[in-house]
């Protein structure tokens, strides 16, 4: 074994003594990778140099993490790291992990215990095989620190006078040095008190010296050199946008300009396969331009639908946490204008984004200038998307639904929605099945015995509509007028639309009854939504065309009718509403039935 790593031998030898294995087992994670085939090359680098090299896919995402471990436990691993860095085999931002995140092995290639194998730390590991030699120039770098001579070590006293030394600047930046390498979350003053002196006493114990609560003028001297290690890997650097109007620090060693699509300029990554991005936000508004780019911000792909989010009068802020990337939203609303970012990260790279994510909201600041938005002219295409370049996230398809009780239940078609990963209503109202109905089916033909094919969804939370549906006490007679609300167009229009029609027969096509046939030029969207009478009384709900083999000719559709809804409404205890008793005109009937009807979306 080279001389070089017999020590860091016995540092991993002892780490794994018989004393410390029911210790909870800890990982020092030193470098990811997007991709398999990168990651194999960094592990194979690593393993040249340090024993016990393995290698992880994180979760399901295409990122693959270089660690080392098992080790016994969070201090075995914080040692190691330090002796690691002090030898500089190891990138300064290297940190502890507890595997949790870990999926796929993919090193060592063979013979190796998975991921869930060395979790449990059944066994202690097996001495690898000496590694080869070195690179030349870490050789020569550690053959050339052994002839230096050693610094002397200051007492605690001589740290202190040191230590009194350094102005106001000077210890706001060890502060900022502390905050980046992951052991200080206080205020940067200046003021070493309690939160900052922890700070470096946990700081000194996780690299394996004396944790006096003050550094040595070396040890200053290394916590800065690990900040500037960490700065020059991301490449952070402050960028003032001019067009934009907008300075801040952000990660330009990772993401270079593309282009300005108002209200956003794009960051893109500079690495082929690398999710990172950054988009600023900058156009002009009011709080409510603030609330509509707040809902707008979590349909994007770019913003899984997990995390915590907020929004307040003056600014608004949005984490969402994926299986691929994790992205931070922090958006301010200042005298009629909007401006903000949107940091994208891989997933399981925690430790560098939380250090990004401080780095721009603290530098963030607000300059003259805005994206002013593209007025549409003749040449701007048909529904021309002004978030293009930013992938929505999409329903996995959309139908109507009518709200009947005060309490914001919905009636809607009942096919498929079991399928549904969720149901939204309306703006993003969660909402869960209540009651199935006819199942999986609930198309055009199931009768009233399997429940009519509807389905009743409640709100998750609480919901107050601004109408619902009154049920009509008899059938209309065959030729009656009918009228059909719903999202004929999938909610493009933000609004139902009505539909005329006919009332043909009060059965389906062979005689089912519970049923209504009708003469109405549904579209797909349509299904699920309220079918009134002239009074505005609900007369039934419009069921989905059938798919397979059969199909409806031009023109027809069929509903569940009332004594259908009625016995549905009935088996979960919901009251019916009376009937209207006067005719409204048309545009009363369309604001009644614009209050009542809903978009029901499914999600995947």
């Amino acid at each position: 074994m080279p001389a070089l790593l017999r020590p860091l031998a016995f540092v991993l030898l002892v780490f794994w003594g018989t004393g410390v294995l029911a210790q909870q087992p800890a990982w020092l994670q030193i470098e990811a990778r997007p991709g398999a085939a990168q990651g194999i090359d960094a592990a194979r680098g690593y393993a040249r140099r340090i024993e016990n090299v393995a290698g992880f896919r994180l979760g399901r995402s295409s990122w693959h993490a270089v660690v080392i471990g098992p080790l016994p436990s969070v201090d075995a691993a914080r040692r190691l790291r330090g002796e690691l860095r002090r030898s500089g085999l190891i990138p300064a931002d290297s940190f502890v992990t507890d595997g949790s995140s870990f999926s796929d092995r993919f090193w060592p290639i063979e013979g190796a215990p998975d991921a869930a194998a060395v979790q449990e730390m059944q066994a202690g590991p097996e001495t690898p095989a000496a590694p080869p030699a070195p690179p030349a120039q870490t050789a020569t770098r550690d053959a050339a620190s052994a002839d230096a001579p050693e610094a002397p070590v200051e007492t605690l006293e001589q740290a202190r006078r040191s230590e009194r030394t350094l102005d106001e600047a000077a210890r706001r930046r060890l502060q900022v040095a502390l905050r980046w390498a992951g052991f200080y979350d206080g205020p940067i003053d200046g003021d070493f008190g309690p939160g900052t002196r922890g700070a470096m006493r946990a700081w000194q114990e996780a690299e394996g010296v004396d944790a006096t609560g003050v550094l040595t003028t070396a040890q200053r001297g290394a916590l800065r050199a690990a900040q500037a290690a960490l700065l020059e890997e991301l490449g952070l650097e402050t960028i003032t946008d001019a067009q934009a109007g907008i300075a801040v620090r952000m990660p330009a060693g990772l993401v270079a300009f593309d282009r300005y699509q108002p209200p956003f300029a794009h960051y893109e990554p500079v690495g082929e396969d690398a999710p990172h991005k950054v988009l600023l936000i900058s156009r002009r508004g009011d709080r409510t331009t603030l609330g509509g780019l707040y809902n707008i911000m979590q349909t994007l792909r770019i913003v899984p639908e997990t995390g915590a989010r907020s929004l307040s009068p003056d600014s608004f802020s949005i984490i969402g946490e994926g299986d691929e990337v994790v992205s931070r939203t922090e958006v301010w609303l200042r005298d009629g204008i909007i401006k903000g970012f949107t940091l994208v990260w891989p997933a399981g790279d925690a430790a560098r984004r939380s250090r990004v994510e401080d780095a721009m909201i603290d530098s963030f600041e607000m300059l003259p200038g805005v994206l002013e938005a593209v007025d549409a002219t003749e040449d701007t295409p048909r529904g021309v998307d002004l978030l293009a370049g930013l992938e929505l996230r999409r329903p996995a398809r959309v139908q109507s639904g009518v709200h009947v009780d005060a309490d914001g239940t919905v009636l809607t078609a009942a096919r498929d929605l079991q399928s549904c990963g969720r149901i939204t209503l309306g703006d993003e109202i969660e909402a869960e099945l209540l009651d199935a109905g006819g199942g999986s089916g609930g198309e055009a033909g199931d009768g009233a015995e399997d429940g009519g094919g509807l389905a009743l969804l409640r709100p998750v939370a609480r919901t107050v509509p601004r109408g619902h549906a009154a049920l009509a006490a008899t059938v209309p007679l065959a030729g009656s007028p009918v009228l059909l609300s719903g999202y004929s167009f999938g909610g493009a229009l933000g609004a139902p639309s009505l539909t005329a029609g006919t009332l043909e027969q009060a059965s389906g096509l062979e005689g089912e009854e519970g049923m209504l046939r009708l003469d109405l030029p549904a579209r797909p969207g349509d299904a699920g939504g309220p079918l009134l009478d002239p009074s505005g009384a609900m007369i039934g709900v419009l069921l989905p065309q059938p798919d397979g083999a059969r199909s409806l000719p031009k023109g027809v559709a069929l509903a569940a009718d009332a004594a259908t809804i009625r016995a549905v409404l009935a088996r979960n205890e919901i009251a019916t509403a009376p009937a209207p008793q006067d005719r409204p005109r048309r545009a009363e009937l369309t604001r009644r039935a614009a209050k009542m009807t809903v978009l029901v979306s499914c999600w995947n």
